[in-house]
């Protein structure tokens, strides 16, 4: 498989205030860790990390990270930090690892199609947005997708229902919900219990 390839530079971690003139200087502190190896402490230029991610999967983008003059490794970021205020990264943490090891991430839940509850006047309800999975780096994917086309009123798709890549496993029970497919009136007589709620609530 081909790898998308990201080069850093190893840098001096006793220097006081070195994070922030990092920062400073349109750089940001990162780490690389795993396999038993030595973690090395790294500098790295953010806007070139996000350039060379896969669009769809961002952060699980499994990678080639080349350390000047330490190693060539493969990676995957393991955890990124962010400024609260402005939402720009200010750390990250990779984790090397082979194509083959086994590792959990998250990925986008996606529901394509229109049911054919929908057609006749019901609406479908997204229950998750997201799925926690555990598979080998290599097949880890930029998203699941459901087809809804055949649902009808009150049908409900779950865990179980969804087709995976062999290698995938979502960490959640096979009989947890994920989309419905609901008339018209369930809808209303939902959001009339809502505003009840809210009224007995003031």
């Amino acid at each position: 498989m081909e790898l998308n390839k990201f080069k850093a530079v190893t840098r001096e971690t006793h220097k006081k205030n070195a994070n922030r003139k990092l920062r400073n200087q349109g750089m940001i502190p990162a780490i690389l860790y795993g396999q038993g190896k030595p973690q090395i402490s790294l500098t790295l230029d953010p806007k070139v990390l996000v350039a060379s991610l896969d669009p769809e999967k961002k952060r699980n983008t499994y990678i080639e990270l080349e350390v000047e003059g330490t190693e060539t490794t493969q990676a995957i970021i393991r955890d990124v930090q962010f400024n609260h205020l402005s939402g720009k990264i200010i750390h990250v943490d990779f984790l090397r690892i082979n194509p083959s090891d086994r590792i959990t991430v998250t990925v986008p839940f996606n529901i394509t199609g229109k049911s054919i509850g929908e057609k006749l006047g019901g609406s479908k309800r997204q229950v998750l947005r997201e799925f926690s999975i555990t598979c080998p780096v290599s097949i880890i994917p930029s998203a699941i997708s459901y087809d809804i086309s055949p649902m009808k009123i009150d049908d409900i798709a779950r865990i179980q229902d969804l087709v995976l890549e062999e290698g995938i496993v979502i960490n959640l029970p096979p009989r947890q919900a994920i989309v419905q497919v609901r008339s018209a009136r369930g809808v209303k007589d939902e959001a009339a219990a809502e505003d009840e709620e809210e009224t007995a609530g003031a």
